[in-house]
């Protein structure tokens, strides 16, 4: 399978891997000097183009005894609370009574842990594939939270959504999703970021999946000149069932009925509008009831939409930011 879920391996990942000096982060800038890569990537995800680590050199994990002193601490301290919370507000029933010390133990116990918990990833993104790797505990084993191979991949559907309130920028939520030529979900990286810029801290996910999407698409430029040679144009398939196609000076338009060829020269514009691309022709027309030459599609029901933007540029010069 493309993509490996939580695989536990007994080996220990104590040992340092050292990268290539070419390797960046995630979000293109140079890798931190004490970020520790616990595990090394696998060989068959290629030569490994960024990388990112959530362990520091300088990190150690603590002892058994540490970690249960700290949380039984913190726990003792919940309950403590529950039981004044009692005291002040004279609490009489007896289910109530004992509920707030077992919900403060129970926590100060998760508030505990996390500050003594040892795990930590590291994740890779490599010119064949991407991984992300897992350490927990001691250090004593890993487990590969999951392993995207390009080769088992068909297409990549994005989707990058900024939210306003009265105009003011609020968050974004992002989601890749990386399916088989069946259609069937191999992997789906997900989340929400408060950067308006798109340029979230370098551990959020987000670099790792935009760096996973360049990576793959310059996988895809090859299978592109395939299709270019075997059909004439690259085709792009829509959630729908239909497709855009890329060709030599042409776009051919399969969104309903018969797909329709539309040369360069015919073509208005190109454009993007709230993640929504929207192509005219010369002779396009928009009225209430009837509209002619304008075909719109959502950017995130447009597989490997990256690829397309760079297709419609070298083979049709329509460049889009």
């Amino acid at each position: 399978m493309s993509s490996e879920k939580s695989k536990k391996n007994e080996s220990s990942c104590s040992k340092e891997f050292q990268l290539g000096s070419h390797v960046t982060g995630h979000n293109g800038v140079s890798l931190d000097e004490d970020m520790d890569f616990f595990h090394p990537p696998p060989e068959d995800i290629g030569e490994v183009q960024t990388a990112h680590s959530t362990l520091r050199r300088s990190e150690k994990p603590r002892s058994r005894r540490m970690q249960l002193v700290v949380v039984s601490g913190w726990s003792l301290g919940g309950v403590l609370l529950g039981l004044l919370i009692d005291i002040f507000f004279s609490i009489e029933n007896s289910f109530v009574f004992f509920l707030f010390p077992v919900l403060g133990g129970v926590t100060g116990a998760l508030v505990g842990w996390g500050l003594v918990a040892f795990s930590h990833t590291v994740t890779y993104v490599g010119e064949k594939g991407i991984t992300q790797i897992s350490c927990t505990g001691q250090r004593e084993s890993f487990h590969v939270d999951h392993k995207l191979l390009f080769d088992d991949a068909g297409t990549l559907r994005t989707r990058i959504y900024a939210h306003y309130t009265n105009n003011v920028y609020g968050r974004t939520d992002y989601s890749f999703k990386w399916k088989d030529r069946k259609e069937n979900l191999l992997l789906r990286i997900a989340g929400t970021h408060f950067s308006q810029e798109n340029t979230p801290p370098a551990e959020s996910s987000f670099h790792y999946a935009s760096s996973a999407e360049n990576s793959w698409t310059i996988y895809m430029l090859t299978v592109a000149e395939y299709e270019l040679q075997k059909h004439g144009y690259i085709p792009f398939e829509l959630r729908n069932g239909g497709f855009i196609g890329v060709g030599e000076g042409h776009i051919m338009m399969g969104i309903s009925g018969k797909p329709q060829k539309i040369e360069g020269k015919d073509i208005k514009s190109i454009d993007i509008y709230g993640g929504t691309f929207w192509i005219r022709t010369k002779d396009s027309h928009e009225g209430w009831f009837r509209r002619k030459g304008v075909f719109e599609f959502d950017y995130s029901d447009l597989a490997n939409a990256k690829l397309f933007l760079i297709t419609l540029e070298k083979l049709l010069g329509f460049g889009l930011d």
